[in-house]
Formats: structure tokens, sequence, C-alpha cells
């Protein structure tokens, strides 16, 4: 009986793995490798209602629709309430897909929510099981009423090429061009074409209509083909304006052609058509990209003579001057101090830009009175904290040395703890051998939270997702639910508990959104307030970390992935970039030296792993000056090479702000403000971090 026991805890410990396995390639968003797994899981787990539910949608998901109803109908007892309904929704989604509409139908408008792209989504396989149902009034209304807004519907092209169908069979055929064209010209996706091919005949579109669809791909994103199918048009005189500037943006959006983006822009603008003023401004923002500054400043002075009351003129004004800066032209200073005063006056940001640039100016060619001046007042325009602590740094550097310089100095200290500017503060008060504030000698304690006795239990809901890798599906159910799991509880525990339940669910970026909710816990000692510092600055998949980082600083590796991803490993960015280090991946490729596909870098230890074999390098070959491979990491090395050659021997601080990119300079700053907070919470008996005080070829 003992034998025959320990192997049925066995048998449930082997089932139990092979779960853990199908709820990892879930994460990962393969959905064939965990239907695969499923399969050889035992009867008895296939059996549940759980993984029947799990199997259904991940059929449904693969497009085996016919396959998914079965599971998904029988997998709707003893389910968490959110899942049994969203097992309803899917199984009627099936249904429609499977030629079931007089049953998916109902179930559809009844099982729909009033909130949320669900419910849009339900109502719109509604709308098409209506058409096929042959209720063709209703499945136009319904179908018009839908696709009416541009956006909020996924598949809006889709609805549209029905809804022209519908009004074919209805006998409207104005109608149905109408919604063939609108439906052609939104299909601008790469999985849209088939559809967009087969929509252009009905469509008809004549010129004008292409050029709506460039346009369409301009937004997509798509800039290369909006100029490829623009390119390819016969425009007429009547239509040549509005081709221009559609043209123009388009190839200026590339940033591959900026001199054919000027030139075809300033023609443009010589029309005087609609655009006649955004054409003029980016002509001039063309040739300025394009590295033809002196043509630029001319340009951008045309451009504010010409329309003085634009809102682009006082951008036009400053860029002016800053390139004239930036030439090294004596005329600059001038033409950015008549940014100041007299009928060129700008104001906001404009302004508060000319007098950054008017002192750091003035402080590289040792004018240091002329900096501080400025330097000054650039103090009292500032609108965040970044800004506000620059100001008082380079302030104290101006300074140089004495009293004004070291009050300037520890009013940058005081921004905000451990801050970029605040570590280079320090730097300079030692260097003038004044001892430095503790990084939280002035620390404030808050009172609006009150520290619970215990924590709250993760809720079940949210663990049967979690069992089967819906992790976001059980983080959406908490953020629904977040207010019923407090409403019990004092109001000044609320903050507490929620950072708490987050980071126990494993949503550490939806703890760190619920800690900014109290930011004055910024100012806070962490020895006395460790659980916002917790929730705002979190150190998960340690072991991991540990394990690949080798003398990279634990710090440096959690002050990365926390500006990058925010530590959600399923993120993808614009440009492809995935999970926790964002990691692109032809280039995880590389590092690995085999093939690695997107499912495998949404795995947290492979994308840790490759992300900081690539810090690793970049620390190497910048001889651990971390801001610089901080800033490689963001733009490539080979950039970072080329600012170091221009730059030569450099100040460590003045190189940072040189930086001719705006992200990256913004991306340094940050990262190395994370760095600095993370090694403080790493070690708070290590103090301020040091950084060098130059930098080198």
């Amino acid at each position: 009986m003992g034998m025959g026991f320990a192997l049925l805890v066995c048998a449930g410990a082997l089932a139990e793995q092979g779960l853990d396995r199908v709820a990892t390639l879930v994460r990962t968003g393969d959905e064939l490798g965990a239907l695969k797994e499923i399969a050889v899981l035992p009867q008895s787990v296939r059996g549940e209602n759980a993984v029947r539910y799990l199997e259904g949608r991940l059929l449904l998901d693969v497009g085996r629709p016919c396959e998914s109803m079965g599971k998904l109908e029988r997998a709707r007892a003893d389910l968490p309430a959110s899942m049994r309904h969203d097992s309803m929704r899917r199984w009627a989604t099936a249904a429609a897909q499977c030629g079931h509409c007089a049953e998916a139908r109902p179930v559809l408008l009844d099982g729909a929510s009033s909130d949320g792209a669900v419910t849009r989504r339900d109502r719109a396989i509604a709308a098409d099981c209506a058409f096929q149902l042959g209720e063709l009034d209703v499945a136009a209304e319904e179908l018009a009423r839908l696709t009416r807004r541009k956006h909020g519907v996924d598949n809006r092209v889709a609805l549209l090429a029905i809804l022209s169908d519908v009004y074919v069979e209805l006998g409207r055929p104005d109608d149905a061009r109408g919604a063939a064209l609108e439906a052609w010209k939104s299909a601008v996706e790469p999985g849209q074409q088939d559809t967009a091919r087969k929509l252009e005949g009905r469509a008809s579109p004549d010129v004008a209509d292409r050029i709506s669809r460039a346009e369409e791909m301009i937004d997509a994103r798509r800039f290369a083909k909006a100029v490829e199918e623009l390119e390819a048009l016969d425009v007429g005189d009547e239509l040549d304006a509005r081709w221009r500037h559609v043209y123009g943006m388009a190839l200026f959006r590339t940033r591959t052609r900026y001199l054919d983006a000027a030139r075809v822009l300033y023609r443009s603008a010589s029309l005087r058509g609609e655009y006649e003023i955004e054409d003029a401004f980016h002509s001039a923002r063309a040739l300025s990209r394009a590295d033809r500054d002196a043509r630029a400043i001319r340009s951008y002075r045309r451009f504010a003579q010409r329309y003085p009351r634009s809102r682009r003129a006082p951008e036009a004004r400053f860029l002016a001057a800053w390139l004239e800066m930036r030439l090294g032209r004596a005329n600059g200073e001038k033409q950015m101090e008549r940014l100041l005063r007299g009928k060129a006056r700008v104001r906001g940001r404009w302004r508060r830009s000319a007098v950054w640039e008017l002192g750091f100016r003035a402080f590289e060619t040792r004018r240091y009175g002329r900096a501080a001046r400025y330097l000054a007042q650039y103090t009292t325009l500032v609108s965040d904290s970044m800004d506000e602590a620059r100001g008082f740094y380079w302030l104290g550097r101006s300074y140089r040395r004495g009293p004004k310089a070291v009050d300037a100095y520890r009013r940058a200290i005081a921004v905000e703890p451990l801050h970029w500017y605040a570590v280079l503060a320090v730097g300079r008060l030692k260097r003038l051998k004044v001892k430095p504030p503790a990084p939280f000698e002035n620390a404030t304690s808050p009172s609006s939270v009150e520290m619970p006795e215990s924590d709250l239990p993760v809720p079940g809901t949210f663990e049967a997702y979690r069992r089967l890798g819906l992790d976001l599906d059980g983080i959406a159910w908490l953020n629904t639910h977040e207010h019923a799991l407090v409403v019990d509880y004092p109001r000044a525990q609320r903050i507490a508990l929620l950072t708490r339940l987050y980071r126990d669910a494993g949503a550490y970026r939806d703890a760190l959104l619920v800690a900014r909710r109290r930011m004055s816990y910024l100012h806070s000692d962490p020895a006395a307030h460790r659980w916002w510092w917790d929730a705002a600055y979190p150190m998960p998949w340690r072991s991991i970390v540990d394990e690949h980082r080798a003398d990279l600083p634990r710090a440096l590796v959690y002050a990365t992935m926390r500006q990058e991803s925010g530590f959600r490993p399923e993120v993808v960015s614009r440009a492809g970039a995935v999970g926790l280090m964002q990691l692109m991946p032809e280039i995880a490729t590389k590092l690995a030296g085999r093939p690695v596909t997107r499912y495998m870098l949404r795995v947290p230890e492979t994308n840790i792993a490759l992300g900081l074999r690539e810090m690793t390098a970049l620390a190497a070959e910048f001889d651990d000056v971390y801001p610089l491979s901080i800033a490689a990491y963001n733009a490539g090395k080979s950039r970072v090479r080329r600012w170091l050659k221009e730059s030569r021997r450099m100040a460590l601080d003045r190189f940072v702000e040189r930086i001719p990119f705006n992200e990256t300079r913004n991306y340094v700053r940050r990262v190395t403000t994370h760095y600095a907070r993370y090694s403080y919470l790493d070690a708070p008996e290590s103090g301020w971090p040091t950084l060098p005080a130059f930098v080198n070829p």
C-alpha cells in the first residue's frame, strides 16, 4: 500500500510537471507547441475542465475552430466565473466559424459585456453571423455601426469587406463600392495585401483614393511602401499639391531620403496649398537631418519670416539659432539671445531650451559668469525633476567652487535621491573636499500609507489562470477587481496591499505602477519604507540574473531591465525587440550562435542570458565605464565610438549632455539613476556610486 501510494504521488507530480511545460509554452506564445504537450498529458489531467478550456482556446487560436467547440462546450463547469464567461464567448466564436451561426449569435450578443474590446469583437462576429443567416438588413446596420470609427476594431478591414458583400446582396452598389473602397484604403498591413488586391476591382480607386491609401500606410509606419505606391502614380495638376505633401512626408519619415524630402516639400509649400506651412517647416527640417546645416538655417529663417504667427515659428527660430551655435558661428548666440527678448521672443519649451543652450555654451567656452546667469534662470523655467536637477548641477559647475557652487550641488542632490545629477554632484563636492550628504540624509517619512499586518492571499482565480500559463489574463483580472479585493481594508493600507499582491503574482510592472500612485515615497528612507522601494525597484528572476551576469553589477542589470521592458517578459517593441532585455531576434541569434525565435525570447532565462551576454561585451568594450556601455546598448557601440572620437578626452558629464540623440541621452540618465538606486537597495552601506570623471576615445 505504501509503495502504491508513493507511485500515485509520483504520477501526480509528473502530470503537474507536464502541465508546467504547457504553461511555459503558452507564456511564450507557442500555441502549437503547447497543444503538442497537452496531447501527451495523462487523461486525468487532460480531462480537467481548466485544461479543456485551455486546449479549446489554443485550438481556436491556431485556426481549428470545429475541434475547439467540443473542448470549450465541455469546459464550463467548476471554472472561475471569468473563465467560464470567456469559455462561452470563445465557444460562440468557434461555432460561428464552423457555420453554427444560429446557436452562436444569441450567445455572442447575450454574453458580451458593455465595456472593452471584447464587446466590439463579439458584436462583429454576431454581425457576420447575421449575414450568414440571411438577415441582411440587420447585418448591414450592425456592420455599419461597427466600422464607422477607424479605431477600436482590430478586424475593421474584414468587416468592411463583409459589409460590401452585404450591400451587394441588398442591391446597393454605391454603398458596396464605398465599403470596399474604405476597406481597400485601410488594408495596408503586410498580412492584408491579398485582401486589398481582391477588393481593388469593386473599390475602383482613383488617384485621390490611392493618395489616401498612402496616407494610411504612413500612419501604419510603412513609409517605404507609401513612397513606392506614390512614385507609381500619374498625378495631374489638380492633385499635384496634395501628392507632393504626402510624398514628401513619406520620404521624410523613411529617415533615409532627407534631401529628396526637402526638395519635394519645398516645391509643395511653394504651391500654397492646404499643407503649405507644415511642408515649408519640414523642408527645412529635412535639410537639417541631411546635415545640410547652412541651407537649413536659411530655410528656418525664411520660414519664421514668412509665417511669423505659425505655431512652428518659435521652433524654427530656435532651430536656426541652435544650428548656428552648433556650427560655431559667432552669430548663433546673438540669434539665440534674441529669442529671449523683443519681437522675436519665444515662450514655454523653446524659451527654456534657448536659456539652456546659452548657459551650456557659455560654460563650454569658459565664460562662467555668463553661464551662471543663464543657468540660474533655467532653474526657474523647468517643468520636471530631470531638468531641475540638471539646472542646479550645471549652475554649480559654472560657479566652480565656493559656497555658491556647494549650495547649487546640494540643491541638485535634493531634487531626487540618487538621481543622475545627484551622483554627479556628489562627485563634484568630493573634489571640492566637501562632505556630501548621505543618500537619504534628508529623507521624508510620508504617512499616507499604513502597513497591514499580513498580505492579501493571491486570489484563486488568478492562480487558475497562472497554472495554465495565462498570466496576462490573470493580471487583467486582478486589474479589474483591484477595488473589490481591498475594499474591506482601511484606505491607508490599500496601496501597500496591492503592491504586495502584484509582486506575489509576478506582476512586477503592475506593482510598480501602483507604487507610483504614492510618489512621495521616492524621498523616503528605504530602511523605513522598504515595501515601496521593493515595488518601485523590484529584483525578480534573481537567481537567473546572478547565474549569467558574470562581473556585471546586479544593479546595472536590473536598471537596464526596468527601463527596457518594465519587467514584462511578453512585451514586443514597435521595432520588434522582444522580452525583458528587449532583444531583436537576429541579434539574439548572433549572440547565441544558433537560431533564436521570438517565442524563445519570451522565456525569461533565455532573454536574460542573451541580454547579459550583450551587456557584458559592451562593458568590456568600454572598460566598464557604464554610462558608455548603457549608451551603446541603446544606440549601438559604433555610434558611441564615433561620439568619443569626435569628443576626444572629455568630462563624462559634458559627453552625456552632448549626445546628439535625445532618446539616448535620456536613456543614459534614467538607467544610471536606476543603477544608483538599485546599488543602494542591494547594499545600503555602499552609499553613493562613483562615476569616472572623464571619458576617452
